[in-house]
């Protein structure tokens, strides 16, 4: 019988995920009060008491990643600058969770290289993989096809699809990461002005995918994904954490 994972979307890049015996595993929690995101806005109590929490993930250290809630156990993918690549970081009854070193920028943006941790998770033989805020191994073709030989297949994709003026991001630049990348099925994330939710998923149905609509959680198990039907987009909208 496929065990349930229940997925919960509070905004930004944050998550919260429900394991079948109710641990929660917290990911990337905004500092509250912070942002005002023009398609993910969210609020300010949508983030979940941390004495809830088996552990929270923090990819980097922006302030739209790093908020840590008081009494959680905090695990930092960056430490002193740096990544540990492919360490298990987390190993659990029913998941565990690996992580690889990826760039939040590259030379291309006219910025500096930034340590970014690409979080990936094991469950029930499916692979969830959290890229954070990985705009600068998205944009560079040999770097991403080397991230995706590390990690194999990727059943779920969490991808940021904008980053606040990053160049050269783009809509076709997107899909042609994903074409490396090739999840069965992908939930946008990391939303600013200039690629929101609605013309990524616009640009998708256009090129033929199937767009599935969910409202802030949805339950992810073997028999929800099939690859042989092609890649779907999950829609998710932010909402505050309810215990369940």
């Amino acid at each position: 019988m496929s065990k349930n994972l229940v997925i919960h979307y509070l905004g930004i890049s944050a998550f919260v995920f429900v394991l079948p015996n109710g641990d929660k595993i917290g990911i990337d929690f905004w500092t509250p009060g912070a942002f005002s995101y023009s398609d993910d806005t969210p609020t300010n109590n949508g983030i979940p008491d941390g004495r809830i929490l088996k552990c929270h993930l923090v990819s980097h250290d922006h302030k739209d990643h790093c908020f840590v809630p008081d009494h959680a156990f905090a695990i930092q993918g960056v430490v002193d600058g740096k990544i540990e690549d492919g360490k298990t970081v987390l190993k659990l009854p029913d998941l565990s969770v690996r992580q690889y070193d990826s760039e939040h920028f590259n030379p291309s943006m006219g910025r500096g290289s930034k340590a970014n941790t690409v979080f990936v998770f094991d469950f029930d033989g499916l692979v969830i993989c959290h890229l954070a805020d990985a705009f600068g191994t998205l944009l560079d073709s040999q770097k991403l096809l080397e991230l995706k030989k590390k990690i194999g297949k990727i059943d779920l994709l969490l991808l940021p699809i904008d980053g606040a003026n990053i160049k050269p991001l783009s809509l076709p630049a997107l899909f042609s990461a994903l074409q490396v990348l090739a999840p069965s099925a992908v939930i946008p994330m990391h939303y600013y002005a200039t690629i929101d939710k609605t013309n990524f998923m616009a640009e998708a149905k256009k090129r033929g995918f199937k767009i599935a609509d969910r409202v802030s959680e949805f339950t992810l198990n073997k028999d929800l994904l099939r690859p042989s039907e092609g890649m779907v987009f999950y829609r998710l909208s932010p909402a505050p954490f309810r215990i369940i």
